[in-house]
């Protein structure tokens, strides 16, 4: 028969036990919320990358591909904004190739295509007077911008055009209307200031416009490498 110190240091076994699995679960769970790369960097997304203004935007979407880009200053050489965006396509669009079902993916997709993501502002800028052009250029502070789409653009492959989107957080409103755009496979791939990696590198056009005045142009490019540009 068991004594009573016996019995009472079995309990207390069983109960570190129970606590230790109960641990051991809670971790499991937690590290499998998390969505990370196979390298273990966190990679950033925005679910759906809709903005609550937007006319003729899917209603469900599919993530086609993640990018990030920079732009560097034409006077210092060095990054004056960072744009990472999140592209999805329409998912009752994305059907199927070659009688694959799924089989679409960013370089075969064709159609409507939305984004999110941040423009990292790191350059603030401010409105000139331009000569007989009147003010050029556009008050813009230093922040983090957030942005969603408000009006889609059409996906071709690794091209996209005619995509509209607006920020949703930033010390002033921007709108922004992107063109001459593409994505392009990054190897490495890019790291973006959140420390998101992004397997695609954006070039683009984004003209800029600033609730606070004026509309700046920023030329974005994926190679993270400071150039006069």
């Amino acid at each position: 028969m068991k004594t009573y110190g016996q019995y009472q240091s079995e309990t207390r076994v069983k109960r570190l036990l129970t606590y230790a699995v109960g641990a051991f679960v809670v971790a499991v769970m937690a590290t499998a919320c998390g969505k990370k790369d196979e390298g273990g960097q966190v990679v950033a997304t925005t679910p759906g990358g809709v903005g609550t203004s937007c006319v003729g935007c899917p209603t469900a979407t599919t993530l086609l591909a993640s990018g990030t880009g920079r732009s560097y200053s034409g006077i210092t050489g060095q990054m004056s904004n960072e744009l990472s965006l999140q592209f999805y396509g329409d998912t009752a669009a994305m059907g199927v190739v070659s009688g694959l079902p799924g089989s679409q993916s960013s370089t075969s997709y064709r159609g409507s295509v939305v984004a999110g993501g941040v423009l990292r502002v790191r350059e603030a800028r401010t409105m000139v007077a331009g000569g007989w052009s009147g003010s050029t250029g556009c008050n813009l502070p230093i922040a983090d911008y957030t942005l969603a789409t408000t009006q889609p653009g059409q996906w071709y492959g690794q091209m996209f055009s005619q995509l509209g989107m607006s920020s949703t957080a930033g010390p002033v409103a921007l709108t922004i209307r992107a063109s001459q755009n593409s994505v392009w496979s990054a190897v490495p791939a890019l790291v973006d200031l959140a420390g998101a990696q992004f397997p695609f590198h954006v070039v683009s056009t984004l003209e800029v416009t600033s609730s606070a005045g004026g509309t700046c142009v920023f030329y974005v490019d994926g190679r993270f490498y400071f150039s006069n540009i």
